[in-house]
């Protein structure tokens, strides 16, 4: 098959994580199954708690709950699930996705959430429509009217983005606090009539006001470390091959590079995750990956840091919006003298992962894990280390970093790029040298350690080069 017709095979069947699994199937996109795992919790019988950095395909996952629960295996032929799951019923399936609620002020956010509550369970219960419900009401006080008035003991209620209207609210902590108490009191509805569920799904990036939002925790299932889930999102190395290996053969020819260099420099870029201590595999990023095997004639780029490598939270952390208790770390600070180079490890405790903080508590290590700059490594049967888990990330940071600081590459460094493959031809080595440091300087500030790394310098002139001139460059990683 031509370069030419695979391209648009690849176009055809090859989608982004798509936010939804019913017309991911129904348009015959390459769905990556993960039903066998899906099935294994479709039949908990405790709410279950998952976070997960973005772009790794929550959404979808909750999608795909909410068609198996509404629909049956009508979505899922050829799937794994479809020898494993044996329950024939349909269930009232109410999706909340959090982020969609406006919070400038607990009023808003309160109307919004109710609105849409009220749309959702109307719609599958048309009786509640004639309630005599308060005309100012809360979520709380909504839903237990909802459950005194529903009989079946069968909703499945899916929450996506649980964390985001506190995440959104950190530069207002009157706003902040009340909102965490609003829904503290919303989730102790939910534990109250738990006899009333099917099935409970919550799903967001951190774990922020873990302890105060979910009062009386053990009632939730917390997965986000669990060793059984820790594929569930993200994709394997034998994912990518048993379902994209035509793809990765299209961009090895296109990039001219064998099978094995290919998959040498997809794993550099996109690889290293670890979301569990005991975790057996690592898994790729899926938003860079099926980016690049979309558009695989430009090269490895950094997909993730625009789409999903700068969240609220982070963002307002580093650029002082929060204090971060214990720490010195302060709006002008450069990420690469908190991390060091991308080869460092940050050695903490097993038990630390699992610690119960507020936003005022959450340690910078635990929040650059939360929100995908870190991974997992484990060191001992005590110990873990925290560490960068790809270029990707590696070049994220810096990015990262610049944008806290407010610092980019002046025109005129910009300008003398162009003409860098020139002077590398010329051998004109003075020449590049003052460019590398014109780089360094506008980069990075005058007294950061990243001075005394050398991999980190490299990393930082890497980055800052332009894509289009150092393309051979940059499918050899050991180029600089």
């Amino acid at each position: 098959m031509s370069n030419l017709s695979l391209s648009h095979a690849a176009l055809n069947t090859i989608s982004l994580p798509h936010p939804n699994f019913t017309l991911l199937r129904e348009n015959h996109k390459i769905y990556v199954d993960k039903t066998h795992l899906i099935a294994s919790l479709a039949n908990s019988s405790m709410p279950i708690f998952l976070s997960r950095p973005r772009r790794f395909g929550k959404t979808l996952l909750i999608s795909t709950f909410e068609s198996l629960f509404s629909r049956g295996l009508q979505d899922f032929d050829g799937l794994a699930i479809a020898n494993e799951w044996h329950d024939k019923a349909r269930y009232p399936v109410v999706t909340l996705i959090f982020s969609s609620y406006m919070t400038a002020s607990l009023e808003i956010f309160n109307d919004n959430f109710c609105d849409d509550m009220s749309f959702k369970f109307f719609k599958l219960f048309p009786h509640l429509k004639d309630l005599d419900l308060p005309k100012k009401s809360t979520a709380n006080i909504l839903l237990s009217c909802f459950f005194e008035n529903i009989e079946a003991a069968n909703l499945v209620l899916l929450i996506d983005e649980y964390d985001a209207p506190i995440i959104h609210t950190l530069d207002s902590r009157n706003l902040q606090k009340n909102i965490i108490n609003y829904l503290s009191t919303f989730f102790n509805v939910i534990k109250t009539y738990l006899h009333k569920f099917r099935f409970v799904f919550i799903a967001g990036i951190t774990k922020i006001s873990h302890t105060s939002l979910f009062s009386g925790a053990k009632f939730i299932n917390d997965i986000t470390l669990d060793d059984q889930y820790a594929t569930l999102l993200g994709l394997t190395e034998k994912e990518i091959y048993d379902n994209y290996g035509i793809y990765l053969k299209n961009a090895a020819n296109i990039l001219n590079l064998s099978d094995d260099e290919l998959f040498t420099q997809l794993k550099y870029y996109y690889d290293g995750y670890q979301f569990s201590v005991n975790a057996q595999e690592t898994v790729y990023n899926p938003w860079s990956v099926l980016n690049f095997l979309l558009r695989p004639e430009r090269g490895f780029q950094n997909y993730w840091y625009e789409s999903g490598g700068r969240p609220s939270l982070l963002m307002n952390y580093l650029q002082g919006a929060n204090q971060i208790t214990g720490s010195n770390i302060s709006k002008q600070s450069n990420l690469r003298d908190i991390l060091g180079s991308k080869d460092s490890i940050e050695i903490i405790k097993i038990n630390d992962l699992k610690v119960k903080t507020s936003v005022d508590e959450l340690p910078i290590s635990l929040l650059l894990l939360q929100t995908g700059y870190f991974t997992i490594r484990k060191l001992n049967i005590f110990e873990i280390g925290l560490a960068l888990p790809n270029a990707e990330v590696s070049d994220a940071l810096i990015l990262l970093s610049m944008s806290v600081q407010g610092l980019r590459l002046s025109e005129d460094t910009q300008d003398k790029m162009i003409g860098l493959p020139r002077l590398i031809d010329e051998e004109r080595f003075d020449e590049i040298s003052e460019l590398f440091s014109a780089i360094l300087i506008e980069c990075i500030t005058p007294n950061s350690n990243a001075f005394k790394n050398e991999n980190a310098l490299r990393d930082i002139i890497f980055m800052m080069i332009p894509d289009g001139l150092v393309k051979k460059s940059r499918e050899n990683p050991n180029a600089f």
